[in-house]
């Protein structure tokens, strides 16, 4: 890798790493971060591992999918495999990250709904709290409202490839 792309690299996972900081630091103040913090100590082990499961097998359809469409109304794939060097790769896989995780966070929730012993288990783990799946849900909405978006920013960078120019 040339100089350009080195910091066209470290540049996007340090701008992310720090954003995430941030808002780890901000969001620890929160009243709901604490209580969904008590909400998921009460969450029985293999809900969390069910969940977890979901929400990656979710994230990994959407983004097979994001890229079949692509390849589908283009005849292309988002980035020349031959042609382009690693961090175009790196920019793509992220910014599919980003668009595909709020949507497969959502589906996964609503599989877990559906699921009557998981769903039970939610429901005991969020009695006496305001954790609910609607206020989840909301978080989630709110999460794709700045995810999605940077997501496509970070995609269409990949396809421009200002560190080549």
């Amino acid at each position: 890798m040339s100089g350009r792309e080195d910091i066209w690299s470290f540049g996007l996972i340090g701008g992310l790493l720090a954003a995430f900081i941030l808002f780890k630091r901000i969001r620890r103040r929160t009243a709901d971060f604490h209580e969904s913090a008590g909400f998921k100590a009460r969450l029985p082990g293999w809900i969390r591992q069910v969940e977890a499961a979901l929400l990656c097998a979710f994230v990994g359809a959407g983004a097979a999918g994001i890229t079949l469409l692509f390849h589908s109304a283009t005849g292309l794939l988002p980035f020349d495999p031959q042609a382009s060097t690693g961090v175009a790769a790196l920019y793509f896989s992220v910014g599919l990250v980003l668009i595909s995780l709020p949507a497969a966070a959502l589906a996964a929730n609503l599989v877990s709904w559906l699921i009557p012993p998981v769903r039970s288990a939610n429901e005991r783990a969020m009695a006496g709290s305001k954790v609910s799946f609607s206020s989840t849900n909301r978080g989630l909405l709110y999460f794709a409202a700045v995810s999605v978006p940077l997501g496509l920013l970070i995609l269409w960078t990949a396809a421009w490839a200002p560190w080549s120019r």
